[in-house]
């Protein structure tokens, strides 16, 4: 990165890669954000649209916050307790 570029981080997150976006010429048109590239002008490329485009003339879609269900995790591991008593068992294995 060059330290004397002053870049814009916030617009470079508000128009980061997969958001929606609307065309404010055209209202209604809605696109993802494919990349931004701080280094060029204008910055913002579109999946669906081979111009570039500048900040102010794109909205940002938001999305509605969704509630996320009661999600319950299984441990996948066996306990240190349970591990060390299987090594030992096997070392008592290996022994005999």
């Amino acid at each position: 990165m060059i330290p004397d570029v002053d870049l814009d981080w916030e617009e470079a997150f508000r128009f980061r890669p997969g958001q929606k976006v609307e065309l404010k010429s055209q209202p209604g048109t809605g696109d993802i954000v494919a990349s931004y590239e701080a280094m060029m002008v204008p910055p913002i490329w579109l999946v669906n649209d081979p111009k570039p485009r500048y900040a102010h003339e794109l909205r940002v879609i938001s999305h509605p916050v969704r509630e996320i269900g009661c999600l319950v995790a299984k441990p996948s591991f066996i306990p240190a307790a349970d591990m060390s008593e299987q090594r030992s068992h096997d070392f008592d294995e290996v022994q005999k």
